[in-house]
């Protein structure tokens, strides 16, 4: 049974980013083929309901297409616009996941780069490029190249990091980010790949004339590093004992980047005492 044409008219895609916006995701295989048929057309529509709950004060995208028409149920219960926004957001940030076109993954990364001060929206949309994977790796380095705001690249970095993809590009990153923020960028090159943190020491430390710049990456690579070995050799002789020695639960890292840090401050590890 062949696939019905898909309509292109402006009322048609309105209508199915409205009965993507009116259901709790996921969304279902029907609706979803749908979705995937309309392609860019439709990631548009749904790109613009995301710009619609970036915070107060920002410039507003040209609207070329109607409102959604949707209002959540919890809006019923007196949810505010800027509330009723945002869930419209998070609703559309879940769909643009479940296509997972090129054009969906840009938009989901421009969102996730872009200030939200409540957190929420920055969290699923995270949460959505996590679940797509290795895909998400390149629009986030262009992202990253392009933001100039501080917030921003660390944000996109972390997300990058947070990918657990080994990648050459990702690692030139983390090295010029040495230049701009030695001794949390020290950290994360240590994390990430330890040998080629001690490549960069070795060659910041035979580097002539050896700047002001350099001696602050050397101090950062040198305590980053001893800290790194200090953890290995104390979890390597938990395993020959096979018994965890007093303290090496709260030395171990968390499972994650974004578990609890151990040191109790409530916030999330990269956040905390990763840096």
């Amino acid at each position: 049974m062949t696939e019905p044409p898909t309509d292109t008219s402006p009322a048609y895609l309105d209508s199915l980013r409205d009965r993507i916006l009116a259901v709790e995701p996921p969304i279902s295989e029907r609706l979803c083929a749908r979705a995937c048929r309309a392609g860019d057309a439709l990631v548009a529509r749904l790109s613009s309901v995301i710009d619609a709950a970036r915070p107060t004060g920002a410039t507003a995208p040209v609207r070329v297409h109607r409102e959604p028409t949707v209002t959540p149920e919890h809006d019923a219960r007196g949810c505010d616009c800027d509330c009723r926004r945002e869930a419209l957001a998070v609703r559309a940030a879940c769909a643009l996941a479940e296509l997972r076109s090129t054009s969906a993954v840009d938009v989901l990364v421009s969102a996730f780069a872009r200030p939200d001060p409540s957190g929420q929206l920055r969290a699923i949309v995270e949460e959505c490029l996590l679940a797509i994977g290795e895909a998400v790796l390149e629009p986030a380095l262009r992202a990253h190249e392009r933001a100039s705001d501080p917030d921003a690249r660390a944000s996109l970095l972390d997300l990058m990091l947070e990918l657990d993809v080994s990648d050459e590009r990702l690692l030139r990153v983390l090295v010029d980010e040495l230049g701009v923020e030695p001794w949390s960028a020290a950290g994360l090159l240590v994390e990430y790949d330890p040998r080629a943190a001690h490549r960069e020491l070795e060659r910041r430390r035979c580097s002539v004339p050896r700047t002001a710049g350099d001696a602050a990456v050397v101090a950062a690579l040198e305590a980053s590093l001893r800290g790194w070995a200090a953890w290995a050799l104390e979890a390597r002789s938990a395993c020959r004992r096979e018994v965890s020695p007093p303290g090496l639960a709260s030395a171990r890292p968390p499972a994650g980047r974004n578990a609890p840090c151990p040191c109790g401050a409530g916030r999330k590890y990269k956040k905390c005492c990763m840096r």
